[in-house]
């Protein structure tokens, strides 16, 4: 049975794969894949983000040190940058070094067109509603903090 760090992976992986594909495809853009990392490294980001809101909605020492101490700071000083580089960083090395596009288009190149469909349509709709869902989170937990 597949964990599911495993499964969280392999999305991420398939995300990149349709993504790089996509520019790499359709507009024969070569930095098709650098475009796929970004939109992997945003979906990964949305998450933490998302986590840190939950968790500051029910704790005010939490609420404080991730977002009421750094509301006056500039983005350069905030903590928020230094996780954004390690990520983009790290799925650098990843999708770019360790295993390449190419890898994943063997990998997923007998795919049912009806399911590849289906899956093009998750993968927008999971891009719309993780966003939504941020953008909501993050408005609610503003207008509800404890200072």
């Amino acid at each position: 049975m597949e964990t599911l760090k495993y499964i969280n992976m392999r999305f991420f992986n398939y995300l990149f794969y349709r993504v790089a594909g996509y520019y790499l495809n359709r507009w024969e853009d070569v930095r098709g894949p650098v475009y796929g990392i970004t939109l992997v490294t945003l979906m990964q980001l949305f998450h933490l983000w998302i986590i840190f809101i939950v968790t500051a909605l029910f704790s005010e020492q939490v609420n404080y040190y991730l977002f009421e101490k750094w509301e006056t700071k500039t983005f350069l000083y905030s903590w928020i940058l230094y996780p954004c580089l390690l990520a983009y960083g790290f799925n650098m090395l990843k999708y770019l070094k360790f295993t390449k596009y190419e890898y994943y288009k063997n990998k997923w190149k007998d795919e049912n067109e009806l399911l590849k469909k289906k899956r093009g349509w998750f993968i927008v709709l999971y891009v719309l509603l993780t966003i939504a869902i941020t953008i909501i989170l993050t408005i609610y937990r503003k207008h509800n903090s404890y200072y």
